[in-house]
Formats: C-alpha cells, sequence, structure tokens
C-alpha cells in the first residue's frame, strides 16, 4: 500500500510540474501578446533576427507559447500521459536557451529587455537565462524519464 501512495505522490508531483511550467508558458505568451510592439523592439535590440522578419516572430512566437502551454493543460486535464505532453515543451525551451546561448556569446550591444514577456528589465548577462531554461529542459525530460520508468514497470508486473 505504501509502494501505491509513493506512486500516486510522484504522479501528482510530476503534473504539478509540468503544469507548473506549461502555464509559465502561457503568461509568457500573453505578456508577448499585450505588449507586441515592446517585444518586437527587445528582439530588434538583440540583433539576432532580420528586420522583416522581427514583426512575424514577435506576432507568431506568443501564440505558439500559448497553444503549446494550452495544450499541454487540456492533456493533463484529459489524462494525456506526462511523456507524452513533455516533448513540445522541452522544445519551446530548448529553441529559448539556444536563442539566449547566442546572446551569452555574441551580446546585444547596449542590454536588452529578454523579451520573455514577464520581465522588461534590461539584461547584461544572458548565461542565466541559459541556465535557468537548461534546467525547466532538464526537469521536464526527468518526468517525462520517470513517467515512462513507471509505465514499464506497471506493465511488467501486470
Amino acid at each position: 500500500m505504501n509502494a501505491w501512495r509513493a506512486s500516486i505522490a510522484v504522479t501528482v508531483a510530476r503534473s504539478i510540474l509540468v503544469l507548473l511550467i506549461a502555464t509559465w508558458l502561457i503568461v509568457a505568451g500573453i505578456g508577448k501578446l499585450a505588449d507586441l510592439d515592446g517585444f518586437a523592439e527587445a528582439l530588434r535590440a538583440h540583433g539576432l533576427i532580420a528586420g522583416p522578419l522581427i514583426q512575424v516572430v514577435s506576432f507568431v512566437l506568443p501564440f505558439v507559447e500559448v497553444l503549446i502551454g494550452a495544450g499541454v493543460v487540456w492533456g493533463l486535464a484529459s489524462g494525456s500521459p506526462v511523456r507524452r505532453l513533455v516533448p513540445p515543451l522541452v522544445a519551446v525551451f530548448l529553441a529559448f536557451v539556444l536563442y539566449a546561448a547566442w546572446l551569452s556569446i555574441n551580446p546585444p550591444p547596449r542590454p536588452a529587455p529578454c523579451g520573455c514577456g514577464i520581465s522588461a528589465v534590461p539584461v547584461e548577462n544572458w548565461w542565466p537565462i541559459v541556465i535557468r531554461n537548461t534546467g525547466v529542459i532538464v526537469l521536464l525530460v526527468l518526468c517525462a524519464a520517470s513517467s515512462s520508468i513507471a509505465v514499464q514497470r506497471d506493465a511488467s508486473s501486470a
């Protein structure tokens, strides 16, 4: 009985963690949608995206964030296994890691807001953002892996 309770507790904790990360993505996307011009200006200040593409990226990315986050929340609510919901979140955060890593190696001429939709504070050192988003990926992968291991263990014991 104790193993069953521990299994339930791990499943709930895993789901809550994925829910929090998905909600973070939704909030960030809504923050960008609330200030599309500010988000476009942050991207422009980074200097990584060519002029005409800034408007496209600044318009499309917030919708992608909200849709992926909402899809994960919907999946959790409808009982989808965590391991199936994690890959889109990992893909988004991997893109964020790569973008921030590039800015760490080739920083903008002046400190600029990260464009994350949550904070408008200019960033001078991008490595903490790389580390934070890498940490999110590690947590997501651990959630998916532990979910898969639990499924395999349940199948073998049946």
